[in-house]
Order: C-alpha cells, then structure tokens, then sequence
C-alpha cells in the first residue's frame, strides 16, 4: 500500500471520527454506543496514521542507502578534470585556438643534412689559434721580464709554450710558435729571428739579447738575491703593494737563474718583513 492511500484512509477515518462526534440534528443519540464508535475509529485513525510513519520512515532510510551506493560508485569513476561534458544541445565542443595551441619546442630547429635526415652528426674541423689577430706584448729594452711572463702566458693557453721550452714540436705547431715570438718584438729584429730553425732558437736568443752573457746573468742574480734578502716595508706601505714587489722579484731572480725559488719560500719571507699591525 502507497503512503498517499494511507494517509487518504487516515483522513476518511479522521473525518468519521469527528462526523460521530457532532451528529446531525434530529438524529437519536446513544451517548454510550457513540463514544465506543468514536473511540474505536479514532485508534484505528493512530493506527494507521503510525503504520503510515513507520513505512515513511522505511522509504527515507531505502532512499538514502540508495544515494549514499549512486555516490560510492561516482567517486569510484575515473574523473577528467578541465574538461566540460558536452552539450547535445551545442553539438561537439569546439577546442579554444589559444589554450589548446601546439606549444613550440624552445630548442632551435635543426639543421637538415646532406639527402635531408633531420638530425644528422655534422663534421666540424677545429683549428688552434695561431695568434695572428692576437695583440701580442711588444718587447722593449726595458721591458723583457714582463713581456716575456705575458707572452709565456699567451702562449701556453694556445698550446704554444711547448714549442719554446722543449723545442720538440712537430714543424706546423713550431712554425706558429716562432710567428707568435715575432709578432711580439720590434721590426728590426723580426727578419733575423725569423730565420731561427727552431722557435726555441728564437727564444733563447732574445733571452741572451736582453738579459747578456751567463757572466752578466750570474751578477745580476747576486744583486737581485742580495735585494731579496734586505726586502723590506717602506714607510706607509700597504701589504699588498709589498706582496707585489715580492713577487715581481721572485721573478726577476727566477728568470736570472735562481733554481731554489719557490712558493713557500716566498711566503716565508713575506711573513719574516710584515709588520706586526698587519698579523
């Protein structure tokens, strides 16, 4: 039975009950056969309308379980989000030109080879520096010691420097070894170094052109040795203007022949002529 028919019976009954409760006029009346009939209709009225509750009560419980199964099983379903489902009054959804744009590859474009296969290893061919655009120390008269610790510098980093201290380069390196020693003197010496065999040769003779024979060389290094050992600080010095004199004389007396000097004797002597104000 509907819930509807039964609240429409409980109705009727409440309805009878309350007909048998003001009877019409000129009806006899049975006060005692009138309130059995009234109390009768009025507990089969509660019985119903509580049969009526109990079956609501029923059909809310059956009506949640069954929500509560159509939930579980929704949130079991794979979801897609940022997509909208589609509305058949629209037809199919058209994709925007901006969000659903191709992203393009940061990466330049490559290059096709040769019979067009995108990707194909390109040879390249890697040519040292011969140093002809290379603005090269000039020398002077009075400039060997720092022209010559910048040309070795320069040298090495284009793997030259070989060439001058072992002399056993193969021809091609060497020839761009001696072009550089050239590049870094004055005209008029530049035609006699350049016919020098090796770049070696050409080194050692403006070695001995500017710094003289082993009998000059041997006096200049006992001066320069007797300077080292009375080095001291001048009045108002800074630190690292002495650092830099130490250095340029160790130097000097290396490039004079000085075969026992090193770092650690350097700062040896750095720390011997600091001042206490600077320790």
């Amino acid at each position: 039975m509907s819930t509807s028919s039964q609240r429409a019976r409980a109705a009727q009954a409440a309805a009878a009950a309350a007909a048998g409760a003001y009877p019409e006029a000129g009806a006899v009346v049975n006060p005692g056969g009138d309130r059995a009939r009234r109390l009768a209709a009025a507990e089969a009225a509660a019985a119903q309308a509580a049969q009526a509750a109990r079956e609501a009560a029923a059909a809310a419980q059956e009506a949640a379980a069954t929500a509560a199964a159509l939930r579980a099983e929704v949130d079991r379903e794979p979801r897609v989000y940022g997509r909208r489902s589609p509305d058949p009054r629209r037809g199919s959804p058209s994709r925007s030109p901006e969000r659903h744009r191709r992203a393009q590859s940061p990466s330049p474009a490559r290059h096709r080879g040769r019979g067009g296969r995108r990707g194909s290893p390109v040879v390249q061919t890697v040519y040292k520096d011969g140093g002809a655009g290379t603005p090269w120390p000039m020398l002077t008269k009075s400039n060997y010691h720092e022209w010559s610790t910048l040309m070795r510098l320069k040298m090495q980093a284009r793997q030259l420097w070989d060439a001058v201290e072992y002399g056993d380069l193969p021809y091609h390196d060497d020839r761009r070894a001696l072009e550089a020693i050239i590049s870094g003197v004055p005209q008029e010496m530049q035609v006699s170094l350049a016919d020098k065999l090796t770049a070696k040769d050409a080194w050692d003779s403006i070695a001995a052109a500017r710094i003289g024979v082993d009998r000059v060389r041997r006096a200049t290094l006992q001066r320069l040795r007797k300077e080292w050992e009375n080095l001291s600080f001048h009045p108002g010095e800074h630190i690292e203007d002495f650092a830099l004199r130490l250095a340029t004389l160790k130097q000097q007396m290396i490039l004079h022949g000085e075969r026992n000097m090193d770092e650690e004797r350097a700062v040896e002597k750095l720390l011997r002529a600091t001042p206490r104000k600077y320790m």
